[in-house]
């Protein structure tokens, strides 16, 4: 049978001289519910002294308040042979109605020379820390909400180059649903080429990797989808730091420019030919000229036409029927 441990009286001073100085807020209790010591941090932290707080109802109810069952049945938990340790976070009360949120440590320490059971909680106030941790929880959610709603496709991948993020703009483009892309290599989903070779282009990730540094920005770029339909893309990736320094991943970012590309031809087309006619314009001749108008070219010719009774038709029948 395993003997009961006995605080002898100098142990037991230097011990509770050590308690009262302790770093950190500490209490010294007995099985019933005495409270025997406190250091000082816990008086500076909650504002309850030993006069406060001498044990049972006027310790458990002004300190713990709603949470006073259950932070009884873990101080007493220490007592029963199979739980001589036992941690747990619960809110107390300051003395100033302060909530403040402590991560507790609870130890069976031994028998005190009047048969009395003492046991030890350390304390560590966490109140701080978990509204840091809630804050950036709150930031990662909208950072999230953010990247989902965006317009433009978004791919993040770890430091091995597989992906681990893509929002819906990215499903949609790439054909790839997240469930399906996740943990494959970027180069395996994301199948991009050159617009004018088809040639297949090196894999993102894999360079930046590599080097460290972001590829051309507003890269034009083919991208061919899961379900082989193409579409011209602009793209932007760049390596995310660690402390600015270890590189973490890849963030691919890119959007559909095939619309785009196809007014810039418009207004391209439009620069140089005639809205009515689609012949050459003015313009489109000045350019011409200028780029002809060498030794080599001559003789030069230039041919005017004119449409004998364009203006009678106009005044006669309107411009839209000399449009025709």
């Amino acid at each position: 049978m395993e003997s009961k441990k006995i605080l002898k009286l100098p142990i037991r001073d230097s011990f509770f001289n050590w308690i009262e100085e302790a770093p950190l807020p500490v209490i010294v209790y007995t099985d019933s519910d005495k409270i025997i010591r406190l250091s000082k941090s816990w008086v500076r932290l909650t504002g309850y002294a030993a006069e406060d707080i001498a044990g049972g109802d006027t310790f458990f109810g002004p300190v713990f308040g709603e949470k006073k069952d259950a932070a009884m049945s873990l101080f007493h938990s220490v007592f029963d042979g199979e739980h001589a340790i036992a941690s747990e976070e619960i809110p107390v009360c300051s003395i100033n109605g302060e909530n403040i949120l402590l991560e507790l440590h609870l130890s069976y320490i031994g028998q005190m020379r009047d048969g009395r059971r003492a046991a030890m909680c350390i304390m560590n106030d966490v109140s701080e820390q978990k509204r840091n941790e809630a804050e950036l929880f709150q930031k990662k959610i909208l950072l999230e909400t953010m990247l989902v709603s965006m317009a433009d496709g978004v791919i993040y991948t770890g430091k091995t180059g597989r992906i681990i993020f893509m929002n819906h703009a990215a499903e949609a483009l790439t054909g790839w649903a997240l469930e399906e892309a996740q943990y494959k290599t970027l180069s395996y989903v994301f199948h991009v080429a050159n617009e004018f070779t088809r040639e297949k282009r090196e894999d993102v990730a894999g360079k930046i990797l590599r080097n460290g540094k972001s590829s051309e920005l507003h890269k034009r770029m083919l991208l061919i989808s899961k379900d082989g339909i193409e579409r011209m893309i602009e793209l932007t990736a760049s390596p995310v730091f660690i402390d600015g320094k270890e590189i973490d991943g890849v963030v691919v970012v890119f959007s559909d420019c095939s619309e785009y590309i196809r007014r810039e031809n418009e207004v391209r087309y439009l620069s140089y030919h005639d809205q009515l006619t689609g012949l050459y314009n003015r313009r489109f001749y000045e350019q011409e000229l200028m780029r002809l108008d060498t030794e080599r070219n001559y003789p030069l010719a230039l041919v005017l036409a004119d449409v004998n009774g364009l203006k009678l038709t106009n005044d006669a029948f309107g411009h839209g029927e000399g449009d025709r």
